[in-house]
């Protein structure tokens, strides 16, 4: 069984634009038998400003374009471990992102991103996974608060 080890997330605005980011933001992997859904706090990554690309990670990705500018989210800490999620790998089938308000706030604050990528990776270093979505994304209660991702 290769598990999941490590992973990342990059996603980018190219609208001209401020995107808010004041709601949650969260990874869901699910795969044959498993899932989990792994929040991360994106102000603890970056001012995601209009043409802004954001990158974040869970665990230690190896690659250079990945660790390049990459963050580990605000609220990745032991118990969000992206190498305790006991997931397998190859079984994996479903990614997506979903968007949360936060305490208080509104689901009708709108996210507008251009492009989102999620890469999974085993533990055997030579096992990667990617999912991605390049058209328009829009996270809004009038658009759905969740964007599912496709594999490459």
């Amino acid at each position: 069984m290769n598990n999941i080890k490590d992973i990342s997330v990059r996603l980018k605005a190219k609208n001209k634009h401020r995107v808010g980011v004041d709601d949650h933001l969260f990874v869901g992997v699910f795969g044959k038998g498993r899932g989990c859904e792994l929040p991360f706090e994106l102000s603890g990554c970056s001012d995601f400003e209009a043409e802004a690309e954001v990158k974040c990670r869970f665990g230690e990705a190896r690659e250079d374009s990945v660790l390049t500018d990459t963050k580990k989210p605000y609220k990745a800490d032991n118990r969000n471990d992206s190498g305790n999620l006991n997931i397998d790998l190859d079984k994996v089938n479903r990614v997506y992102l979903r968007k949360h308000s936060k305490d208080g706030g509104s689901d009708y604050d709108v996210w507008k991103l251009n492009e989102a990528e999620v890469t999974l990776y085993g533990f055997n270093s030579s096992q990667k996974r990617t999912f991605h979505k390049t058209e328009d994304i829009w996270l809004a209660i009038e658009h759905g608060l969740k964007v599912w991702l496709k594999e490459e």
